[in-house]
This record gives C-alpha cells, sequence and structure tokens, in this order.
C-alpha cells in the first residue's frame, strides 16, 4: 500500500486512495508522468469508446471514482512501442551536365 496523500479530490475508502472525477485523475496522472487532459480521459471513458478509458470503482454523483494504483497500471499499459525507422539516406547526387 503506498503512503502518497490523496490527490485534490481524492478520498480514503477501505485503505485506498480514490481520485475523484476526470481533472483530479488528469492532474494525478500527469503529476506521476503521464501527461493527459481531462477531456481525453472523458473521450476514453465514454462507451462509444468501447472502454478503453481507466477502469473505474464506481460514482460519486457524477464524478467518476478511480483507485490511483488501476489509474497507473491503466497509464503505463497505454505506453506503445514506436517502430524504429531506419535513418533516412540521402539521395545520391547527379553528375553535373557536361557543358
Amino acid at each position: 500500500m503506498n503512503n502518497l496523500p490523496a490527490p485534490l479530490g481524492g478520498d480514503q475508502a477501505h485503505g485506498e486512495n480514490l481520485i475523484m472525477g476526470y481533472v483530479a485523475l488528469a492532474t494525478f496522472l500527469t503529476s506521476h508522468g503521464f501527461p493527459i487532459s481531462k477531456s481525453s480521459l472523458q473521450k476514453f471513458g465514454m462507451p462509444s469508446a468501447g472502454g478503453l478509458g481507466p477502469p473505474s470503482e464506481g460514482r460519486w454523483g457524477n464524478l467518476p471514482a478511480f483507485r490511483q494504483d488501476r489509474a497507473l497500471d491503466w497509464a503505463r499499459s497505454r505506453i506503445r512501442r514506436t517502430r524504429g525507422k531506419p535513418a533516412a539516406s540521402l539521395a545520391p547526387v547527379a553528375d553535373a551536365p557536361p557543358f
């Protein structure tokens, strides 16, 4: 169990740090090296996005509640490898036309 203080909008429930709402979640993830905006998180959380957003524990009114460890696991799972592109080679230089 981590001893991090609850972030803005967070609460303690059964020993777990909860993050309440997408604004607080965006702030938390950004502070842990995963820069993301509130609107991007909201888009990922839309049902039409196929459940690609971070897993929520439930809702407090209109605000989704997220556990810190699960939110960080979700952010880490979104890291993908880049395909290494070979260095661009220079085009061959054409011989100068004879004059």
